[in-house]
């Protein structure tokens, strides 16, 4: 089975900063000394009959004054089909000075910004609509890190979808389903997920189970999933590592075995889930 992973962060810890892995910085999660290591190419082989055909590589802290860094460094270090996924702060007054040092590289189609606690104070910034219409008139993606339980967020969000309709968004770790093992309120969440599935050019990747510690059992991801693909659809669903932090619960085979075995629709439709939407959406 083909797969593109699109939501992955390569680790050169002699070259980049991450000061994210730090035990002393957030994120303060009790396994996070298990990748605070290197990692490389060499870890995301996958065993027959999984293969692993390209992958999304999204910004990892490497450096945020000069995110341009970490896409020279991996412009030469990557072997494969890859895509690029950045970062520049939207609030930021050299947004589109940024943009431009990385939008040279044919690799690189869009930026992440981790919006989450911030997203309605981010969202509602005039800088904001500024610079997230660029990346809509530039043809770049925007992935949003965001709480789909806080309706404040999801609304926040849809507003800027409002005004921006041609911006293509893109949803990470399941609109943050139970995130670093908070108890969620279901309903308020699957309201957040319907109202942006109501947007066209907005899709979301299943990922993030290894910070979502209340949903780290098959039956409770099955559930996710399967609602997601109910609103979004098969063309707008993805699933994804966010490997190496998915380390911190399983091994990146075992993930991806794990997927295979869930819910019967879910199987029926893995091409979609584990390689064609992604292919889409990020342009390969």
């Amino acid at each position: 089975m083909k797969i593109i992973d699109p939501h992955v962060h390569l680790i050169n810890r002699s070259v980049g900063d991450y000061f994210w892995l730090d035990h002393q910085n957030p994120p303060y999660w009790k396994n996070k000394k298990l990748i605070d290591r290197t990692h490389m190419l060499p870890d995301l082989s996958l065993k027959e009959p999984l293969e692993l055909t390209g992958f999304v590589h999204i910004e990892a802290g490497f450096d945020n004054k000069a995110p341009w860094r970490e896409i020279t460094w991996l412009d030469g270090y990557v072997d494969m089909p890859f895509k690029t996924i950045g970062f520049s702060d939207l609030l930021s007054k050299d947004f589109s000075q940024c943009l431009e040092r990385q939008i040279i590289y044919p690799h690189f189609v869009g930026v992440r910004h981790i919006l989450e606690e911030e997203a309605q104070q981010i969202l509602s910034h005039s800088f904001c609509k500024q610079h997230l219409s660029l990346l809509a008139n530039s043809g770049l993606l925007f992935e949003a890190q965001i709480n789909c339980a806080d309706s404040a967020s999801w609304q926040s969000l849809c507003r800027m979808l409002d005004q921006i309709p041609d911006l293509k968004v893109i949803l990470t770790h399941s609109g943050l389903a139970g995130a670093q093992g908070k108890v969620v309120d279901q309903n308020a969440w699957k309201k957040g997920i319907k109202s942006l599935a109501n947007y066209p050019n907005c899709a979301i990747k299943c990922s993030g189970w290894e910070i979502n510690l209340t949903l780290n059992q098959n039956n409770h991801i099955s559930d996710i999933v399967t609602y997601i693909v109910s609103e979004f659809g098969y063309d707008r669903t993805m699933l994804a590592s966010n490997f190496p932090l998915c380390q911190m619960a399983m091994e990146y085979q075992s993930l991806w075995e794990s997927y295979t075995v869930l819910d019967k629709s879910i199987r029926q439709n893995l091409h979609s889930l584990c390689y064609q939407t992604a292919f889409d959406w990020y342009q390969f």
